[in-house]
């Protein structure tokens, strides 16, 4: 919506996220209405640092397990720019959060922007 007020907001976790954590991340689905080709993705996050994992596929996805990874980062700013491994074709992009910034005595994160860039 090209608001960096409004967002997406996971809930609050008294532990981080990850291998040690109570779950190994949390994210969303982008359906892109069709299959595309896919070379980057811009994200601003309320806040930071997040850890991210970038995911794409035809199928509507119940969660990561099969899925192959396509990019990755720990980003240290509120605004990153995420290049893919190699430009990936798929109808739905899952922003995966694998770690999250302090908040309020736990962790929370925040998704205000997502835009794809390719075909």
């Amino acid at each position: 919506d090209r608001q960096l007020d409004t967002a997406w907001t996971t809930s609050s976790y008294n532990d981080q996220l990850g291998p040690g954590g109570l779950k190994t991340g949390v994210g969303l689905v982008i359906d892109l209405q069709g299959s595309h080709e896919v070379e980057r993705v811009d994200i601003a996050f309320g806040g930071e640092p997040h850890g991210v994992d970038l995911y794409l596929t035809d199928e509507p996805p119940t969660g990561v397990a099969g899925l192959t990874r396509v990019a990755g980062v720990q980003a240290a700013a509120d605004k990153v720019s995420i290049p893919l491994e190699r430009p990936t074709t798929g109808r739905y992009l899952i922003v995966w959060l694998t770690s999250l910034p302090r908040s309020d005595g736990g962790f929370r994160g925040s998704v205000a922007e997502v835009v794809v860039r390719g075909d």
